[in-house]
């Protein structure tokens, strides 16, 4: 797998992912808006062989903040390490611009998920009651540090 930056033309398959990953997912307006036109957005994704993608990841730089918006990997290319190397690529470019702590919100019941980000340091700060609109699902804050 090949990861990098994500490009506008990377749209259609941002959004097939987003569309069979997810009961909320982003819209296709949305997505473009962050490839195209949000500067604090960070999107990268990572590709087969085949240049197909096969996930993707975000963050929004805010102030000196990670701001963590997605992790998406394809159900046929899951449990391969996918979703570590995108989150060790996102937290690394964060490093990089000097971004200093790191945040997410995460569903109580993705335990796939709070088993990676927990591999990462990443620790509960706080809860957004309700926060889901498909089921009324709080959202679990995270946070870690990303300076020493």
């Amino acid at each position: 797998m090949k990861i990098r930056p994500a490009r506008p033309s990377d749209l259609s398959a941002i959004v097939a992912l987003e569309q069979s990953s997810f009961t909320v997912p982003w819209s296709k307006k949305s997505i473009r808006y962050e490839l195209e036109h949000n500067t604090l957005a960070h999107l990268f994704v990572a590709e087969d062989k085949y240049f197909e993608l096969q996930a993707y990841a975000g963050y929004h730089e805010i102030v000196d903040e990670c701001e963590i918006t997605n992790i998406c990997v394809a159900k046929s290319s899951r449990k391969i390490g996918l979703g570590t190397l995108l989150l060790e690529t996102l937290l690394t470019d964060a490093r990089h611009r000097g971004l200093r702590r790191a945040s997410l919100e995460v569903r109580p019941s993705n335990h796939a998920a709070l088993a990676l980000y927990r591999k990462f340091g990443f620790c509960l700060v706080g809860v957004r009651k309700n926060y889901y609109p498909d089921n009324r699902e709080d959202a679990l804050i995270l946070a870690t540090d990303l300076v020493n």
